[in-house]
């Protein structure tokens, strides 16, 4: 039997928590719910969650930003699925989500009809990225004399944007069928 998909709802607003937890819970997935970061980190580490559903402003010393940083700092952490689920729409916040290594980036309020299938894509996309990586396509500079600017391109990235890059790349090679 396949165990069902954990995700980690953290967010302060218990009604928003509850809603998250019944539409997805109706869908199949175990959900383990956190109302701050220190408790998202605990729980992570107690139950390593597939995908955390994460809210940027949390009460406590931890925000989400941090705990997803933490969340990538550690290794048996670090390749579950992060997605920021918050109520800011500015470019900075969205970029430091990012740099703090999430996968993606959701502005509220969700909409209930899509919130499994958005969790589903999400995880697949994932997935991808960590079965398709861009360095291990085959790919050799010195076969491909063209591609010598882009391997040396994707060697300087910052390990969340290679991340971003993979995505990239395996949501493209899914469309395509390869």
């Amino acid at each position: 039997m396949q165990q069902p998909i954990r995700i980690l709802v953290v967010d302060d607003d218990q009604d928003l928590t509850r809603m998250f937890w019944l539409m997805l819970a109706k869908n199949g997935f175990e959900i383990m719910t956190a109302f701050d970061g220190e408790t998202a980190l605990v729980e992570s580490r107690e139950t390593r969650p597939d995908l955390v559903l994460l809210d940027i402003m949390l009460p406590g010393n931890l925000d989400g930003i941090e705990v997803c940083r933490q969340l990538r700092a550690d290794p048996t952490l670090n390749s579950v699925s992060v997605v920021m689920v918050t109520a800011r729409m500015d470019a900075e916040t969205r970029k430091a989500a990012f740099s703090a290594g999430a996968n993606d980036y959701w502005v509220k309020p969700i909409d209930r009809a899509s919130l499994a299938d958005r969790v589903r894509a999400t995880l697949e996309a994932h997935r991808a990225s960590l079965s398709h990586p861009v360095a291990d396509a085959g790919v050799q500079p010195d076969n491909h004399p063209t591609l010598e600017p882009i391997v040396k391109m994707l060697a300087e990235l910052a390990p969340k944007d290679l991340e971003e890059v993979r995505a990239l790349v395996a949501t493209k090679l899914a469309h395509r069928g390869t």
